[in-house]
């Protein structure tokens, strides 16, 4: 897996009812945790983080440059760099 930081024009996302807490949370300390995209045909399309990112939409349109919106972190998902465990199936069984 790899982390990148991309904009929040920059992903496909499912705009998603959230909380209040969500929102001030992350008003209050950013994300705690990367989204999961994954990149198809050129487009970074969101796995999991809809709500999160739902939030970040809503911040967009108060504050343009927030740094939140301007720099999201992100796990890229369906990369080359992604490790299979079978490999540890037989030695590893605790």
């Amino acid at each position: 897996m790899r982390i990148i930081s991309l904009q929040l024009n920059q992903i496909q996302f499912e705009d998603k009812a959230y909380e209040t807490s969500l929102e001030e949370s992350i008003l209050r300390r950013g994300l705690a945790f990367p989204l999961k995209v994954r990149l198809e045909n050129e487009q970074y399309i969101c796995e999991d983080g809809h709500k999160r990112l739902s939030v970040l939409k809503k911040l967009a349109l108060q504050e343009p440059q927030h740094r939140y919106v301007l720099k999201i972190p992100v796990i890229l998902v369906n990369t080359d760099l992604n490790r299979s465990n079978d490999c540890w199936r037989d030695r590893n069984m605790h």
